[in-house]
């Protein structure tokens, strides 16, 4: 079976779970191969598993909190954030092959803003490296 990344999102404003528990979880468990964590409560997970399955796994950690476990496309992303967030999307793209235009060329970024942040996304036509 392929390995797929996925988004997950678990709701921040339901106390009921322990987000360091989760993230043990994440960090120590053999079904996810790889994962990013650079926004609270929202993680790329990549794994072997479906969503469902990723889904079941996840809800003992997650507890009664809202929980959304999505197929993600690492190579069609666009928003702002720190560069060395970005350089785990461009490491996944190169090792799926999952990018649009520039596939395995690496990410563009647009330039650091006040809070360090950096708009990237893939190349295009009108995309500077």
């Amino acid at each position: 079976m392929s390995e797929r990344t996925y988004l997950v999102a678990i709701d921040a404003w339901n106390t009921t779970h322990d987000v360091s528990v989760v993230k043990d979880f994440i960090k120590s468990s053999t079904m996810i191969t790889d994962w990013w964590n650079y926004i609270p409560y929202v993680f790329l997970l990549v794994s072997p598993l479906t969503a469902n399955e990723l889904s079941d796994a996840l809800k003992p950690y997650t507890k009664d909190a809202g929980l959304l476990v999505i197929e993600a496309n690492p190579g069609s992303a666009q928003g702002m954030l720190r560069k060395t967030a970005w350089e785990w999307f461009d490491r996944r793209v190169q090792q799926t092959g999952t990018g649009e235009s520039g596939l395995g060329s690496g990410v563009s970024y647009s330039g650091p803003s006040e809070s360090g942040l950096v708009g990237s996304g893939w190349p295009s036509g009108n995309s500077t490296v």
